[in-house]
Formats: C-alpha cells, sequence, structure tokens
C-alpha cells in the first residue's frame, strides 16, 4: 500500500515545484463576428448588447460565446467627430466561465448622423471566470465594427492562451494517485490468490 502512495506523492510534489510558464498552453485561434442593438447610456457612453454569434471559418468560435456586453466611453457622439474611445467588453459562453477584456481607437460619426463607423480596434483579453481565468491575448485586433441605425456588429480576429495554474496540475496528479491505489490493491490481491 505504501509503495503506490510513494509514487503519486512524487508526482504532486513535482507539479508543486514546477515553475508557471513551464506548463503546457492552449491555444485558441478565434475568428467570429457579434451583433445587436446599442444603447445610449449616457452622453459620453454606450452600451453594445449583441446576442448575435457568427462564427467565422476556418476558426470560428472556440469559445462558444453566446452573447456580449461591450460599453463604449470617452466619446461625445455628436457629428462629425472623430472620437477616441475606450471600451470594455464580456463575453458570455454556453459553460457559464466568461471571458473579459478591453479595446480602444477611434470611431467617426457619420455627417448624417445615421451611425459610428469603428475600423481595426486593437483589443486584448485579460482573463475571466472559471476555466478562462488565466486566459491571455494581447497585440490582437478587432477587425472591423459598424454601428448604423442602432445596430452594431464587431468582428473579433485573434487568438489567445489559457495557462493551467500549478494547482490544477497538482489536482490532476492527486486524482491520478487515487486512481492507482484502488489499481495497486487489485494487483496484490491477484498476486496472492496465484
Amino acid at each position: 500500500m505504501f509503495a503506490p502512495i510513494r509514487k503519486w506523492s512524487y508526482c504532486v510534489a513535482a507539479a508543486a515545484l514546477l515553475p508557471f510558464a513551464t506548463l503546457s498552453a492552449q491555444t485558441f485561434n478565434f475568428d467570429f463576428t457579434t451583433s445587436g442593438p446599442i444603447v445610449f447610456t449616457g452622453p459620453n457612453t454606450l452600451t453594445i448588447t449583441h446576442n448575435t454569434i457568427t462564427p467565422n471559418p476556418p476558426n470560428g468560435n472556440p469559445f462558444n460565446v453566446t452573447s456580449a456586453v461591450a460599453f463604449q466611453t470617452n466619446g461625445d457622439f455628436v457629428p462629425p467627430n472623430i472620437i477616441p474611445v475606450s471600451a470594455t467588453f464580456t463575453w458570455f459562453t454556453a459553460s457559464g466561465s466568461n471571458i473579459f477584456g478591453t479595446f480602444m481607437g477611434f470611431v467617426t460619426t457619420r455627417p448624417d448622423g445615421s451611425g459610428i463607423n469603428f475600423a481595426n480596434q486593437p483589443f486584448a483579453l485579460i482573463g475571466g471566470t472559471g476555466i478562462y481565468t488565466n486566459l491571455r491575448g494581447g497585440g490582437l485586433t478587432s477587425g472591423s465594427a459598424e454601428i448604423q441605425a442602432s445596430t452594431s456588429i464587431i468582428r473579433y480576429v485573434g487568438s489567445a492562451q489559457i495557462v493551467p495554474e500549478p494547482s490544477t496540475v497538482l489536482l490532476m496528479c492527486v486524482g491520478l494517485g487515487a486512481l492507482a491505489i484502488p489499481a495497486s490493491r487489485r494487483r496484490g490481491m491477484r498476486a496472492t490468490i496465484s
């Protein structure tokens, strides 16, 4: 009984000593479009609520995003201005683990007041909840976005990495060790019977 405990305890000790950077990261390439209505929630703020998700091949929507909300600020949205804006956004996923990020750039209000144009705003993923807590992506581009007749379309294109925490590896080793103990006992019982 003590031999298998020793074996998996080595695994636990090794996982605890692993540097964060050496843990294998999983990379996701994504390219999807979100669209939906906008609401002006203040003189310098608009809220973009997107409930329509359109995956663009070949990378599509690997996070299974189901909806998105963005808050644009820092702009006096009066035509015909070029406005510097910053925004925060949240992607809501089917798994319930959400993703947060920021993007910033410029928008142009149309002279006739019919809408607002964005183009190629760089954005960064800054993390999330649940399985996306350690998700990171920088230097990405949101492709292009357009707001027209109170409807906006944003194309999110880029890649991101999820780096597992050392505690995740530790839990995996503990689980494998727990499976090894009964397996070792069965082998011992077979040896005794024969």
